[in-house]
């Protein structure tokens, strides 16, 4: 599931492809809080996390995190970004929710370079699995440079990419 973000007040601060933001809530009175990379660009008017039901904070933030609610975030914060470190050709290896920084990257330099060349091969265990399928699917079309893959593990019959990403697989691409 995705949550967007905007400012109560202000605007938000500027962010870069594959940071990270922190959200903070409090379960049975006690205050935790949980980073949570954004799956949102630089350019998109918001900041959006997009978050898997799993673990305490995050099943907390499914069951009780409703639109218009507020909540205390910090951030941005993270060096993990193909901006400091520029990339004429990226390659972009994800597995799982692992997916969102790279989601946030694949957006932003096509954002700023349309023809990019760029590889994104993703790894998940079923069809059902894969956060972004369409808008993925959507972008390639759009952008006859971004080439995409997924590996899967439980995959239908004629599914190219059976198991886990490996070394071989990277050959291909």
């Amino acid at each position: 599931t995705s949550w967007q973000f905007v400012a109560t007040e202000g605007t938000l601060p500027p962010v870069l492809a594959g940071q990270c933001m922190t959200l903070h809530t409090e379960i049975d009175g006690q205050p935790l809080c949980r980073a949570y990379t954004l799956s949102s660009s630089p350019q998109d008017p918001c900041w959006q996390v997009t978050i898997k039901d799993v673990g305490l904070v995050s099943h907390h933030l499914h069951q009780s995190l409703q639109p218009g609610d507020q909540i205390r975030a910090d951030g941005p914060f993270g060096d993990f970004n193909l901006t400091e470190l520029p990339c004429e050709r990226p390659l972009l290896l994800s597995a799982g929710s692992g997916i969102t920084p790279m989601w946030a990257m694949l957006r932003d330099e096509l954002a700023k370079r349309p023809d990019a060349d760029i590889r994104f091969i993703h790894s998940a265990r079923s069809p059902q699995d894969v956060i972004f399928a369409d808008e993925m699917a959507a972008l390639a079309e759009a952008h006859p440079g971004v080439r995409h893959a997924l590996v899967l593990e439980q995959a239908p019959a004629a599914h190219p990419w059976v198991g886990r990403l490996n070394p071989g697989c990277l050959l291909y691409h």
